[in-house]
C-alpha cells in the first residue's frame, strides 16, 4: 500500500539496450532474478538485500521477444512469458527451460496480435486454478497506448504446454461469493467506466474511488445477498451538492435497490440509506448520478 521510497536514488541495472518492463522471481533456493528489456533480454541475480546484484548483466536469446517478459516457475519447468513481433503488433509467446537462467525452447504462442499495438503478459495461479492477464483497448477511448486488463481462466495440457487463447470478453467465473455485509473497498471492482482511484486521506489510508463522473459506474461479481439487505453505507468526501450513488442488480438499469444520497460532504463520512429487493447472489451496480465531474470521493460499502 506505500507509500514507496526510491532505496537506491539511481538505476539498480542498466544495460547496453532499452531498460523498460522488469519481472523479478525467486526461485525455491531463495535467489532472486531480475529480467527487462526492449528488443534484447537482459537480466541479472540479485542479490538478498534486492536492491544488489552480483555477476554482470547477462543477455537471454528468445525466439521474436520484444518486451514484457514475465518469468514463473511450474513443478520443475521454468516458464518465460513474453511480448513478440507479430504482423505489425505485438502476440503473445512462450518458452521454456529447466534452469532460471535458461537456455530457453520456444514453445509457441499464447495470443496472436490483436487489438492493440503492445500486449503485455502475466500467467499466475489462484487456489489451484489458472489465470492469463494481457492488454486489451476495446473499451470506449481505448487506444495503443490507453489500455485495460483483462484475465481469463485457462488449463495446461497433459505435457505442460499453454493454450492459444482468444480474446474474451467476460473474464473467468468467479471462484467465491463477495460478502456484502463486510466492509468492501470500494476500488473492489469486476468492471468500471470512468472512475480512478488515488491514495485515500481517510484513517486507515489505502486507495479510494475518484474522479466520479455522472454515469460512471462499478460492477461488483457475485455479491451474496443471502436473505436480503434493509440498509447500504457508504464513505464519501469531497461531495458535490447533487450526488447520488444508486444500487442495481443485474446490469446498470437493472432492479434498484434503493438510492444514496451522498450530497455535500466535505470530509470523510459514512452515509446510510435504506434498501429492498435484494436476495442471493447477484451481481451489483454501483451507478454515480449528478451534475459535472468529481462529484465525490469513495472510501469503502457495506450493506445491513
Amino acid at each position: 500500500m506505500g507509500p514507496f521510497r526510491d532505496p537506491l536514488g539511481r538505476h539498480l541495472a542498466q544495460g547496453a539496450t532499452s531498460n523498460i518492463d522488469p519481472t523479478v522471481f525467486i526461485d525455491d533456493d531463495g535467489q532472486a532474478y531480475m529480467y527487462w528489456g526492449n528488443g534484447t533480454l537482459q537480466y541479472v541475480r540479485l542479490n538478498a538485500d534486492m536492491i544488489s546484484y552480483s555477476g554482470g548483466i547477462q543477455t537471454a536469446s528468445l525466439s521474436g521477444f520484444v518486451e514484457g517478459p514475465w518469468l514463473y516457475k511450474r513443478g520443475s519447468t521454468y516458464y518465460m512469458i513474453y511480448a513478440a513481433s507479430g504482423n505489425g503488433s505485438e502476440k503473445i509467446s512462450y518458452a521454456t527451460s529447466n534452469r532460471p537462467t535458461g537456455p530457453w525452447t520456444y514453445k509457441g504462442d499464447i495470443m496472436d496480435a490483436g487489438r492493440t499495438y503492445t500486449n503485455h503478459p502475466g500467467i499466475v495461479e489462484y487456489k489451484g486454478r489458472n489465470y492469463f492477464f494481457y492488454h486489451d483497448s476495446s473499451l470506449p477511448g481505448g487506444n495503443n497506448y490507453k489500455r485495460s486488463v483483462r484475465v481469463q481462466e485457462f488449463s495446461y495440457g497433459a505435457d505442460g504446454s499453454i493454450p492459444k487463447l482468444p480474446y474474451s470478453g467476460e473474464g473467468p467465473e468467479g471462484i467465491a461469493r463477495l460478502n456484502p455485509f463486510e466492509r468492501v473497498e470500494a476500488e473492489t471492482i469486476a468492471f468500471a467506466s470512468g472512475v480512478k482511484t488515488e491514495n485515500c486521506s481517510d484513517t486507515g489510508g489505502g486507495q479510494n474511488v475518484t474522479q466520479i463522473s455522472n454515469g460512471d459506474y462499478i460492477r461488483v461479481k457475485n455479491v451474496n445477498f443471502a436473505n436480503g439487505a434493509t440498509s447500504f453505507q457508504a464513505r464519501v468526501s469531497s461531495a458535490a451538492s447533487n450526488a447520488r450513488i444508486e444500487l442495481r442488480l443485474g446490469s446498470r438499469t437493472g432492479t434498484l435497490l434503493g438510492t444514496c444520497d451522498v450530497s455535500g460532504y466535505s470530509s470523510w463520512t459514512t452515509v446510510t440509506c435504506p434498501v429492498s429487493g435484494a436476495s442471493g447472489t447477484q451481481d451489483l451496480f454501483l451507478v454515480f448520478t449528478g451534475s459535472g465531474d468529481n462529484l465525490f470521493k469513495f472510501n469503502w460499502w457495506k450493506f445491513e
